[in-house]
């Protein structure tokens, strides 16, 4: 990978954070190691949802994955009052990690930063760097750096040069970080009706995508917040 046209940052190095911030609020797309995959990161704007889809190669009817700071950002976009306390102890359990989840989105949220059904994508990410940035930023638009249907790149060694083109900016991890090398896990806690008892046989969850957080430790999180 040749970075010579692109800004290197190191995540740990605190003195970035500031000329990161100011990279995102131009609308512009950084490459960032993450604590999943290499991924696209854009300030949660209609512009950078745009950007990122051009960048993929992808429609824009599918926004990105948004990477929110804290559960309180998640209720800004999201509706979590149709949550009841065994899926809201479900989510504080799986979070901050690599699981994304797709919830019903809140009535506030823009029309172009939902998905179908009205719903959005999460996730709180376990990674100091990124947790730092959100500080600053709430939410931001994350989606993996490479174009639609091609391989997924886990380190900036296996990013394709002409993804390296198109970011601002490349974050790096420190030597003493070991990201999971897999994609979020997805899964959909979009139906959930909030009147229902749920029990440890419901799991409300559907899975839509196998990554770094196996279902078996999913549906095991669950049950332990039913019993909580």
């Amino acid at each position: 990978m040749n970075r010579d046209n692109s800004t290197t940052l190191i995540w740990e190095n605190s003195a970035y954070q500031s000329e990161l911030s100011d990279i995102l609020r131009n609308d512009t797309i950084v490459i960032a190691e993450t604590d999943t995959v290499v991924g696209l990161l854009g300030q949660m704007t209609e512009n950078s949802r745009n950007h990122i889809a051009e960048i993929k190669q992808r429609a824009t009817a599918i926004p990105p994955i948004v990477l929110a700071g804290s559960m309180e950002a998640v209720a800004k976009l999201a509706d979590t009052s149709v949550l009841n306390e065994v899926e809201i102890r479900f989510l504080q359990s799986i979070w901050p990690g690599p699981v994304t989840v797709i919830l019903k989105a809140n009535k506030d949220l823009p029309t172009w930063a939902r998905g179908p059904e009205d719903t959005v994508a999460l996730r709180i990410p376990n990674h100091r760097g990124l947790l730092q940035l959100l500080t600053k930023f709430e939410s931001l638009f994350s989606s993996s750096a490479n174009r639609h249907g091609c391989k997924t790149p886990t380190t900036l060694e296996e990013l394709d040069q002409s993804i390296v083109s198109e970011g601002q900016a490349i974050v790096a991890n420190n030597e003493q970080y070991t990201a999971s090398g897999a994609p979020s896990s997805i899964i959909d806690l979009s139906q959930v009706d909030s009147a229902v008892a749920k029990t440890a046989a419901d799991y409300p969850f559907r899975v839509v995508r196998i990554g770094a957080f196996p279902v078996a430790h999913l549906k095991a999180r669950y049950e332990k917040a039913v019993q909580s």
